[in-house]
C-alpha cells in the first residue's frame, strides 16, 4: 500500500548538479522579482497575457483540451491562501474541466495525503519537495481526465506559498511541451514501484527543476533589465572587480560600451581617487582604490 511522507529528503545526498540549479533558480527568481517590483504597474496586465499563452500551451498536455485552464490558472495564481486542502484542488479541477468527472472518495483521500505529506515535511528546501509533491500528484491520478493540468496547477500554488511568486509570469505548460519527451521520461524513471513506495524522485526533480529554470529564462524578456547609464556600469564593475581589470576587459564585459567612453570614465575615476592604474602602456589595469 503506498504511504505518502517526505521525510527522506532531510537525508537525501543531492547531486551537486541539482544543487547547482536550486541556487541558480533562486539567483534568477529574486532577480525577476526585483525587476517586477520595478514595474509594478505593468505587472498585472503582463500577468493576464502570459496567463492566456499558458492556458494556450496547457491544451496540448496529453492531448487533452482544458477549456477551463484560463480561469483555473487564475485561481492558481492568487496570493496567499495558506495551506491546501482537498477541496481547493477539486475546485480548481472544476474550473479547469467543467463537468469533468469527480474523484472517487479513495482517489481524494489520496490528494489529502499528498497534501498532508507536504506540509508535514520536515524544513527541507521547498525546490526539492514540490516536485515530491507534483510527481505523487501525477502517480495517484485523482482524476480519469485533467490529472496533468491539476498537477501543474498544484505545482504554481506550492511554488507560490514556498516564496516563488514570480513562477506566476514563468510559460512552464509552454516549456513542458516543447520538452515533452524530457518530462515524459523523467516521469516514467521516478514512477517505477511508485506503488510498493521503493521509487526514484531524483529523475522527476531534476527534470521539473530544470523546465522550470527554462520557463523563468523565458520570463526574463518580460522584464528586461532596466537601461542604466554607461558610465554607472563601468564604475560598478571596475569597484566591483576582484582584481586588477583592464580597458579589453571592460570592453568584453560590456559589449555595449565604446572604448572611447571607457577610457574617459576610467580617467575621472583615477582623478577622483576612487581606482588607481596599476602598469603601464597596453598593460594598464585598474583597480580599486
Amino acid at each position: 500500500m503506498r504511504s505518502y511522507t517526505y521525510s527522506f529528503l532531510q537525508d537525501l545526498p543531492v547531486p551537486e548538479d541539482i544543487s547547482c540549479l536550486i541556487a541558480s533558480l533562486k539567483g534568477l527568481s529574486g532577480l525577476l522579482a526585483q525587476r517586477a517590483q520595478a514595474q509594478e504597474s505593468q505587472a498585472e496586465q503582463l500577468l493576464v497575457s502570459q496567463e492566456e499563452q499558458c492556458a494556450a500551451a496547457a491544451v496540448g498536455l496529453k492531448g487533452v483540451g482544458f477549456p477551463g485552464y484560463a480561469q483555473a490558472l487564475r485561481q492558481a495564481n492568487r496570493p496567499g491562501g495558506g495551506e491546501l486542502c482537498p477541496e481547493d484542488i477539486l475546485r480548481i479541477h472544476r474550473l479547469l474541466l467543467p463537468g469533468g468527472e469527480a474523484p472517487s472518495s479513495e482517489k481524494a483521500q489520496a490528494i489529502g495525503l499528498v497534501l498532508s505529506a507536504y506540509y508535514a515535511a520536515p524544513a527541507v528546501e521547498p525546490l526539492l519537495l514540490i516536485p515530491c509533491a507534483v510527481l505523487d500528484m501525477l502517480c495517484t491520478e485523482p482524476f480519469p481526465t485533467g490529472t496533468p493540468g491539476a498537477a501543474l496547477l498544484l505545482a504554481r500554488r506550492l511554488l507560490a506559498g514556498a516564496g516563488f511568486s514570480i513562477c506566476r509570469f514563468a510559460p512552464l505548460e509552454k516549456t513542458i511541451g516543447r520538452f515533452a519527451f524530457y518530462h515524459q521520461r523523467a516521469l516514467a524513471l521516478s514512477a517505477g514501484d511508485w506503488a510498493e513506495n521503493a521509487n526514484a524522485y531524483l529523475p522527476y526533480i531534476e527534470s521539473f527543476l530544470s523546465l522550470l529554470y527554462l520557463a523563468l529564462r523565458q520570463a526574463e524578456k518580460i522584464f528586461p533589465e532596466p537601461r542604466r547609464p554607461k558610465g554607472e556600469m563601468i564604475r560598478e564593475l571596475v569597484l566591483h572587480s576582484p582584481g586588477p581589470i583592464s580597458k579589453a576587459e571592460i570592453c568584453a564585459a560590456l559589449p555595449q560600451v565604446s572604448i572611447t567612453t571607457v577610457e574617459a570614465v576610467l580617467g575621472n575615476m583615477v582623478k577622483s581617487g576612487s581606482v588607481r592604474r596599476v602598469g603601464g602602456g597596453r598593460g594598464s589595469r585598474y583597480l580599486r582604490a
